[in-house]
């Protein structure tokens, strides 16, 4: 937008020399010398550019009468400059037909009562209050300046008249998608609140654009605009670069030596997503994760964050372990989500779990059989909300996601009596489980912020059985400690990182943890609580085959000579 101030003053012309041939110029303002320097950072090639650059630098600091009173000698050439008195706002007043109120106006602008008048500071002024039309609905809203007039018997003082006219209202034909291959318009749509067909009810560029970046799905989106077909007509073209649709992540870690586990090696586990399937934001993941000795799990998921366009979700997993010799465990588990507003999701879901003693866990111990076979089911409720700037690395915002359930547990086992008899026992147990993950960022320095975590699980059981325990160590649960190392009830952990941002996607970081432990109560031992501090740094950066994670960690037992190395690759499909 160019806005246009009145004259309220007169400008002396001055004869300028030949460009070619103009000697050094002084600048002279109300008796004092000025750096020309400080007032234009364009070059010099004339003394019609010092004197414009001078009066505008003038005008732009409130002296709207700001003249040139001379132009005297050769060499120097001398350039002398009344700045004339300070203008201030005595008043604003709008006309025309505003949506806003004129205080709410008001609020939004720099420019103020008692305040100098700068032409720059109003244009920009102007700007929020066009942009604010256009995020209620009037993206044709128009704005001019009708009158700067002084303030009679106040000369230095300004009345200033905008005119406002909202425009015709403005009903949205389609969104239009540039450069997307998978991604429908509908999906679009969903996630930034606009509706073809209806009235466009705000239009918010900045906030269209957060949130298609917030998905993660897009690598670029260019600021989205409204093209005007015919009066009252219009569309949305948002400019889209797709991530690739899908990547797989491999992480590898070595484990060294230690009294905790005698033998060291490689785990890893190998990650499988594909995103926005069929281009309406679905998801479908695969792990296979590979732990010290025997031990290996599978997990699967699928999702749909939306059924037939509506803020409602329903998603399906299955987590299948293998313990070594020890149990093998199932569970099935269904979900549905409710998008209550932006970022904020409540859950429901259901699980069904079934566990089979392996042969260690059909060996007795303490006159029990190790490991029941059981079946459980379960029902539960949670919350996630997420509100980051940039999902891949954010400098600022706040992830939560919480989950509590509720259920019963069937179990079948071999006892011994105290006549030495062996019988089955058939059990049921109550359970309530919770699980909870918090992150939250906050930018300090330039390119620098501190992520702050938390992360829960917790068990509520009658009787406790080793198969239904947290596994808790390693790269995703507590760093610097080898891979579910440690059993509990109760497992959870505090982090501190702070980053430094190299670029977009890569940064590097130093952290600390600090881990819970409480273990399970059993016949013989009484529960237990420990603290497990964790330390370490590392880095994250983009490459040509993907994003790459490297870190090392160790604790305070071990120390860091005996840290633990984790290499994640992430490679695009």
């Amino acid at each position: 937008m160019l806005l246009t101030l009145p004259s309220v003053g007169q400008v002396v012309a001055a004869q300028t020399p030949d460009p070619q041939a103009l000697p050094p110029v002084v600048t002279v303002v109300d008796g004092k010398r000025v750096n020309f320097n400080e007032l234009s950072t364009f070059p010099v090639d004339s003394l019609e550019v010092i004197v414009d650059a001078t009066l505008r630098r003038l005008r732009d600091e409130g002296h709207l009468r700001a003249r040139i009173d001379s132009v005297t000698g050769e060499n120097p050439t001398s350039v002398f400059v009344s700045s004339g008195p300070l203008m201030v706002v005595h008043d604003i007043r709008f006309t025309g037909s505003p949506v806003l109120d004129e205080a709410e106006m008001l609020r939004l602008m720099e420019t103020g009562y008692s305040k100098p008048l700068r032409q720059s500071e109003l244009e920009r002024d102007i700007v929020f209050v066009l942009r604010r039309h256009a995020q209620l609905g009037w993206p044709l809203a128009e704005a001019s300046i009708a009158s700067i007039t002084p303030v009679p018997e106040q000369p230095d003082r300004l009345s200033i008249v905008i005119r406002i006219e909202r425009g015709p209202a403005v009903t949205l034909h389609r969104i239009r998608l540039d450069g997307a291959n998978r991604t429908n318009e509908t999906y679009v749509a969903r996630l930034t609140g606009l509706a073809p067909g209806k009235r466009l009810e705000e239009f918010d560029a900045a906030e269209i654009r957060r949130r298609l970046l917030a998905t993660n799905l897009f690598r670029e989106v260019g600021t989205p605009e409204l093209v005007i077909r015919t009066e009252g007509d219009a569309d949305v073209v948002i400019e889209l670069e797709e991530e690739p649709p899908g990547n797989f992540d491999l992480v590898l870690g070595y484990i060294p030596e230690t009294t905790a586990a005698t033998n060291g090696g490689v785990v890893g586990n190998g990650h499988l997503e594909l995103r926005n399937l069929f281009g309406g934001g679905r998801l479908f993941n695969l792990r296979l994760n590979r732990l010290p000795g025997r031990v290996s799990s599978v997990d699967v998921g699928v999702a749909d964050p939306n059924i037939v366009g509506l803020p409602l979700g329903v998603e399906g997993t299955f987590h299948g372990t293998q313990q070594d010799s020890t149990y093998d465990q199932q569970r099935y588990s269904a979900g549905v989500s409710y998008e209550v507003s932006d970022g904020l999701r409540l859950v429901a879901g259901a699980s069904r779990e079934v566990t089979k003693p392996g042969q260690a866990g059909l060996q007795l111990r303490s006159r029990r059989q190790r490991i029941p076979r059981s079946t459980a089911s379960f029902f539960g409720i949670g919350v996630r909300y997420e509100s980051v700037d940039f999902p891949v690395n954010p400098r600022s915002g706040l992830r939560v996601e919480s989950m509590f359930e509720r259920g019963n547990k069937n179990r079948t086992a071999r006892f011994i009596e105290e006549a030495g008899d062996t019988l089955v026992s058939r059990t049921r147990l109550n359970q309530e489980r919770l699980t909870l993950r918090v992150r939250y960022f906050v930018p300090t320095l330039k390119r620098q912020l501190i992520a702050i975590g938390a992360d829960a699980q917790l068990l509520l059981s009658d009787e406790y059985d080793e198969s239904d325990l947290i596994r808790f160590g390693g790269a995703s649960s507590l760093r610097g400690y080898n891979e579910q190392q440690f059993l509990g009830r109760l497992a959870s952990r505090i982090l501190l990182e702070y980053r430094y941002q190299l670029d977009r996607w890569a940064f590097a970081y130093m952290f600390v943890d600090l881990g819970v432990l409480e273990t399970a109560p059993t016949d013989d031992v009484e529960s237990r609580r420990d603290l497990l501090p964790g330390f370490g740094v590392g880095t994250q950066f983009r490459t040509e085959i993907g994003i790459i994670n490297v870190s090392y960690a160790f604790n305070d037992e071990d120390g860091p000579i005996d840290g633990r190395i984790h290499v994640g690759l992430s490679f695009s499909l």
